[in-house]
């Protein structure tokens, strides 16, 4: 197949669709690390030439992806928040959002939570921005306390990295279908050092109807 066959057959964007298919499938298949530009060109059914038109190397693509979706998750999140106001209610909206992020494409999640791993620093900086706007959100638990300085910053980047590390533990053992249970004892652990015990062990409840 010529570039100009390609580009005549596959507008930009849908080849640029294409592509990420193709890193998705290959990623999937063998694991980011052993992905190539040849193997995802290959997989997309177009010449390296054509890949070299949207992206400067396999890095820049993952990094492209990784950027929509991290977009998508994000204005998930956001729909979910909407009409929330208290800090338990909004990280419950976002976590039950989340989950259902997660179930709605495992093979995005999969990218996002296990394969990002393996990606280069462009990426790496991709999906630390995104673990910034949780930790904000959660580290606005520290607003209704008592004494707001009890606790720091640090706080809620442990909560959000130990919550993103079960996330990723819980799709590497395929157990999206315990999500709910899951989510629960991560509402648990978000919500201890900011309410204390009894409010915690109120999230170990079955997850409100509102939920999903």
């Amino acid at each position: 197949m010529s570039s100009c066959t390609t580009r005549r057959a596959h507008p930009p964007e849908a080849e640029r669709r294409q592509i990420f298919a193709a890193l998705v499938e290959v990623s999937l298949r063998d694991g980011y690390r052993l992905a190539t530009v040849e193997t995802v060109s290959r997989a997309a059914g177009i010449a390296r030439t054509d890949f070299e038109r949207h992206f400067r190397d396999l890095e820049d693509c993952f990094t492209a992806y990784l950027l929509e979706a991290r977009d998508e998750f994000f204005k998930a999140i956001g729909e979910a928040l909407l009409g929330t106001s208290e800090w338990r209610e909004q990280i419950r909206a976002a976590s039950y959002a989340m989950l259902r992020f997660w179930r709605e494409d495992e093979a995005r999640a999969r990218m996002l939570l296990i394969e990002t791993f393996s990606a280069g620093p462009r990426a790496q900086l991709v999906k630390d921005e995104g673990m910034e706007v949780m930790f904000d959100l959660i580290d606005q638990g520290r607003s209704a306390m008592p004494n707001p300085g009890l606790l720091t910053r640090a706080t809620a980047e442990a909560v959000g990295g130990a919550v993103f590390n079960q996330m990723r533990i819980s799709l590497e053992r395929d157990e999206l279908d315990r999500g709910e249970e899951i989510m629960q004892q991560l509402m648990y652990t978000v919500v201890l050092p900011y309410r204390g015990t009894e409010a915690a062990l109120e999230e170990l409840s079955p997850p409100p109807a509102e939920a999903g």
